[in-house]
């Protein structure tokens, strides 16, 4: 039976089947595809966990016909776990396979078992491989690897699944059109409205042999204009999530009182204004984007004039350092602390709420304490210490800190949640930061300068907003921490202290 109002695109045009489930359009075949955007309540066919919403077309002249089959699914109520840069390379160094397997699959399989007969789906927000590595693991290794995945993936580009050996931007996704389909898209589940965008453009030069594997951020004319059209389908009181790789602001600083202040990312300005303009009737929009392996959660309020209708997620990593803390510490710890993890958007209907989950703990832990005092102990009497500072002098010596204080970092904190902090029964005052998290560099930085002397610049440690401090009475007293999300979730933690500190900190 034909399903009517189901949108149908080639990239370019963009049309909806009639009541017979029909449609029909002139397409110039540019990207080589043609795709649906799966209505709310329906799911299409799959090819074990990868979704066939998708067709490959044909030659350049002649007409052809493709159909899709639907199969109802209620989904109004659904989850979403949006997880991201899983950088598969099958290195021996870094075990990353097997890591991936046991920490994020095993960790997701869990919560299917405790979510069992609801519907979940994710998304992989770009990376999902590692271009240099392409030798060990291609994206049709990675494709054969999504089939068995245990829950339906949608997948977005990232810049690490461009071929470096091609310097032309269309040219460079061939690869991964191939194997994962279009890089930009549309798919509805119940009530919410999905946008798939590459905000991308490939600037690779090659000189002498060596590529550059450089780009540029922001979502492409084309791809503007094909939103534009797509959006024309989708009521304004929906939930739109627009999924793209790179985030499309930054957090620059925090003042004490917890005032983030916020940037544009993108590199062409003109851009993201057009792509926010697009979206300015829609009042529940919600940006999900990876990239960074850190978490970023900027909402609403905080964003800036003429941007304050959207909330966005840059959600930390499921590799978490490219899984280089997994290889010298045996943790999965980003780059600002965080925990490896994903995030979880639970909706209904028109209610969108989340919460961040670290993969080596249950959803209620959602920060990580440390006692200074402990902190200076390691950091005076750890060799390898010692040598990370001869080497990197100008590094945080957390200095602003004395006997006493106690460090916390709350991973995916925003200005909507709150955070109590009791002594002996007394409310302590709390001080909000911008500094490296202590936990990252000796899980990464101290190990790396120990075996090899030197750091890559793209995975040591770096300034977080999200960490906070209080100042204990003494060496030895217990602190009870009460930290609560925008949602009236509450996480609690008993400290007793002292409380040791080395890479094997929960």
């Amino acid at each position: 039976k034909g399903i009517e109002g189901v949108t149908v695109s080639d990239g370019v045009e963009v049309t909806r089947t009639d009541a017979e489930g029909h449609y029909s359009f002139v397409s110039k075949k540019k990207y080589g595809y043609v795709f649906i955007s799966i209505p709310g309540g329906y799911m299409c066919e799959m090819d074990g966990a990868l979704p066939e919403f998708w067709q490959p077309i044909a030659g350049k002249t002649q007409s052809e016909e493709h159909s899709f089959n639907l199969v109802r699914e209620d989904n109004d109520e659904h989850i979403l776990l949006a997880s991201a840069d899983y950088h598969l390379a099958d290195r021996y160094s870094s075990q990353d396979i097997r890591c991936f397997d046991d920490l994020f699959i095993k960790d997701v399989k869990k919560f299917l078992s405790e979510n069992s007969g609801k519907k979940v789906y994710n998304i992989a927000l770009g990376d999902m491989t590692w271009d240099i590595f392409w030798d060990t693991f291609s994206l049709t290794r990675y494709q054969a690897k999504a089939r068995s995945f245990p829950l339906p993936t949608f997948h977005v580009i990232g810049n690490h699944d461009y071929d470096m050996s091609l310097t032309n931007d269309f040219k460079a996704e061939n690869a991964y059109r191939k194997n994962l389909g279009p890089t930009f898209y549309s798919f509805n589940l119940g009530k919410c409205h999905y946008v798939v965008l590459d905000d991308m453009v490939y600037t690779n030069t090659i000189t002498g042999g060596e590529a550059s594997r450089s780009s540029d951020t922001y979502v492409s004319d084309e791809q503007l204009e094909w939103l534009e059209k797509d959006l024309e389908n989708v009521s304004k009181d929906t939930p739109v999530f627009v999924c793209m790789h790179c985030s499309s602001y930054t957090i620059k600083s925090v003042s004490q009182s917890g005032l983030i202040s916020v940037g544009l990312n993108f590199d062409s300005r003109e851009h993201q204004t057009m792509l926010v303009n697009l979206l300015k009737e829609y009042t529940n929009v919600h940006f999900l984007s990876g990239d960074t392996h850190i978490n970023q959660s900027i909402p609403r309020e905080n964003m800036l004039p003429g941007h304050t209708h959207i909330y966005e997620h840059n959600i930390a990593a499921v590799c978490a350092s490219w899984w280089w803390t997994n290889y010298e510490s045996g943790n999965s710890i980003c780059k600002d602390g965080s925990e490896g993890g994903y995030m979880i958007f639970t909706n209904k209907n028109d209610d969108v709420r989340w919460q961040y989950k670290a993969m080596k703990y249950d959803v209620s832990k959602q920060f990580r304490t440390y006692d200074f005092n402990t902190i200076k102990e390691y950091v005076e009497t750890d060799p390898a210490v010692r040598k990370f500072f001869q080497i990197y002098p100008n590094r945080e010596k957390y200095t602003a800190f004395g006997e006493n204080d106690v460090l916390f970092n709350i991973w995916n904190w925003d200005p909507t949640w709150t955070v109590s902090v009791k002594e002996n029964g007394v409310e302590m005052p709390v001080k909000q930061h911008y500094i490296e998290d202590p936990l990252h560099t000796v899980s990464y930085d101290i190990p790396r300068t120990y075996t090899n002397g030197e750091l890559t610049s793209s995975f040591r440690t770096i300034k977080t907003h999200h960490m906070f401090s209080v100042h204990a009475s003494s060496a030895t007293s217990t602190l009870e921490f009460t930290v609560t999300d925008g949602f009236g979730n509450v996480h609690t933690e008993t400290m007793t202290r002292p409380k040791a500190f080395n890479a094997d900190i929960d």
